[in-house]
């Protein structure tokens, strides 16, 4: 951080354009102003981490752009477009994606990840590395063996919860 002094009294000082420059001859309550702004630029976050929070919030945005009401599932010759409200749960099966559904269930040729990319991720939440889940479906929370969780859906399906995912218990609780 630069901090400069100058002898022309002609210009503004620092104190009166919120700078951090002062002119000669110091005057101490100018030279208390200009230190305390220093010290508030000092107790601000670092630029490295508003940029990454700022790097989050325009990937929120475009997920949520990139956000769709459907899922399109291919059964035998033709397309079906099924509701994302009516999903409970998804499941990774291989090199498919087990949508859990209100009367059926669908396969969907896909990876969990992709299929996570195109989910409302105020809806939808990864709660294992192989299984997300319908927040406004779940019915409630079982602890499980050894520590671990499992959700119940309102189909009455059982989802785990991995371990590596039981922050995301806090969302789905309040």
């Amino acid at each position: 951080m630069a901090y400069t002094i100058t002898p022309l009294t002609s210009h503004k000082t620092g104190a009166e354009v919120r700078g951090l420059d002062l002119t000669k001859p110091i005057d101490p309550e100018r030279f208390s102003e200009s230190m305390d702004r220093v010290r508030e630029l000092l107790r601000r976050p670092n630029r490295d981490e508003l940029d990454r929070r700022i790097q989050a919030m325009i990937e929120m945005h475009e997920r949520r752009q990139a956000v769709r009401p459907h899922l399109v599932v291919r059964e035998h010759e033709r397309y079906l477009l099924v509701p994302t409200t009516e999903i409970h749960c998804l499941e990774a099966t291989g090199n498919y994606v087990r949508l859990h559904c209100e009367g059926a269930n669908h396969l969907l040729r896909s990876t969990l990840s992709a299929v996570e990319a195109k989910l409302d991720p105020e809806r939808f939440l990864r709660v294992h590395r192989s299984w997300i889940v319908n927040l406004q479906q779940v019915r409630e929370a079982q602890p499980w063996t050894k520590g671990g969780w499992i959700l119940l859906t309102r189909r009455g399906l059982k989802v785990p919860v991995g371990q590596q995912y039981h922050h995301v218990l806090t969302k789905i609780l309040r």
